[in-house]
């Protein structure tokens, strides 16, 4: 089982529900499509959005990690809850552009912020994260990496954390330009009224993948300032 932590709007905004209808499922939702959140007739076919519709619409705050020896999902489920009990929220406005061959969603105006909670999160969790595997670390390509991204990918598991890391959510595959400027055209449409919804970064959400490849659920919210929000609380650790 690997874990992560992601930012993802509240169940009942309206960027998720968009999202969902977007990727053809819920993080919330056992199921992988649920008819009733995402029309019988999604915007864009699966196979462009096949990568991030496994991990759910999210913003990686800690990328997927293995517990380490001695770790417990008790204790990471402790750790988030105190972290998110005595932050405020940040204003996030979001705009949809191309981030490399991907289609994402960025913020707008100055970042400090959330690159200040990134790292706020991302260096307490460390001593919950087991050592990437040779294996691991080959999936990440080091050799097309930057010196500062293999720095990162080295020390920290994941190569776009602290002076990398960059807020995005994405929204597709890896895709050529010309089917990219495309697709970015269909989601300016799909997504104008959802963006136009106040946003802020105002939770942060525990998302676990069961098996290897397995699509990603959310397991459950911590809101900032608030007690945690149940998905499933009943899961031992």
């Amino acid at each position: 089982m690997r874990y992560a932590v992601y930012f993802t709007p509240s169940a009942d905004h309206p960027l998720t529900r968009a999202a969902a209808s977007w990727l053809g499922r819920d993080p919330r939702d056992p199921h992988v499509a649920d008819p009733a959140l995402t029309g019988s007739s999604p915007p864009i076919a699966p196979d462009i959005v096949s990568k991030p519709a496994r991990y759910g619409f999210h913003a990686t705050m800690k990328a997927p990690f293995r517990l380490a020896d001695g770790a417990t999902e008790a204790a990471l489920r402790t750790m988030l809850a105190d972290f998110t009990s005595s932050r405020r929220p940040i204003p996030l406005t979001l705009r949809i552009k191309p981030v490399g061959p991907f289609l994402a969603m960025v913020p707008k105006g100055d970042q400090q912020q959330i690159k200040s909670i990134e790292a706020a999160v991302h260096l307490p969790l460390e001593p919950f994260r087991a050592p990437l595997t040779q294996a691991e670390i080959a999936r990440r390509k080091p050799e097309t990496l930057t010196s500062l991204q293999r720095q990162m990918l080295e020390r920290h598991g994941y190569p776009f954390v602290l002076d990398a890391f960059r807020f995005h959510m994405t929204l597709s595959n890896a895709l050529p330009p010309d089917d990219l400027a495309r697709v970015q055209t269909i989601a300016q449409t799909h997504f104008a009224d959802a963006l136009a919804a106040p946003l802020a970064i105002d939770r942060l959400a525990l998302f676990v993948e069961p098996q290897p490849d397995a699509p990603f659920m959310l397991r459950e919210e911590y809101t900032f300032a608030h007690t945690p929000v149940g998905v499933d609380a009943q899961t031992p650790a």
